[in-house]
């Protein structure tokens, strides 16, 4: 015997116990400070609160992005998100990239990612850096930047211009003028 009287309550339930609030194609409240989202789109939009993103391969988690805010634009390929915390890993599983930033633009086709804002990040061996954006290219296993970057390990800071960091081989190139500061 069916009984139609709960299915309401296990949507609301679920809902509940998930924290999640979808809107597809519905017109969105004014927010103080909306994504980067085109405002004239007709393209139904997925808006979340509480988003945790896994892509991955066999046994292994090649993307993990968490975000407190996040805008999916299907039609587009695009998640627009804000307060991301990620872990990009290369392709093969090999190498890591754990890092923090005000927002980001997630490539959800090709896995790329584009973090912004205060991006602070820590490479599978330790060293971390501070930089105010960079590009994550997953097919290549490659983080770019060309803004300015401090980068510390075990042997002291760094700064650059710029870095290049290939995720399969653990391996950073800084550019633009690299110094290196001495610690007192």
């Amino acid at each position: 015997m069916r009984h139609p009287a709960r299915a309401p309550l296990l949507l609301a339930f679920l809902v509940a116990s998930f924290g999640w609030v979808f809107a597809a194609a519905a017109p969105a409240r004014p927010q103080a400070a909306p994504l980067d989202a085109p405002r004239e789109s007709r393209e139904p939009v997925l808006s979340l609160r509480g988003m945790t993103y896994v892509a991955s391969r066999g046994e292994s988690n090649e993307v993990v992005l968490d975000a407190a805010r996040a805008r999916v634009l299907p039609e587009q390929d695009v998640a627009h998100l804000e307060q991301v915390r990620a872990k990009l890993s290369a392709v093969d599983g090999e190498g890591a990239l754990d890092l923090t930033c005000e927002r980001g633009t997630f490539r959800m086709s090709s896995g790329d990612f584009l973090a912004e804002g205060n991006v602070h990040g820590t490479t599978g061996d330790g060293r971390r850096f501070v930089t105010d954006s960079l590009n994550y290219r997953h097919g290549q296993a490659l983080v770019t930047t060309d803004q300015p970057v401090v980068i510390r390990d075990g042997t002291g800071t760094y700064r650059g211009g710029g870095f290049r960091y290939h995720v399969r081989e653990n391996r950073f190139r800084l550019l633009g003028g690299a110094t290196v500061v001495q610690e007192r």
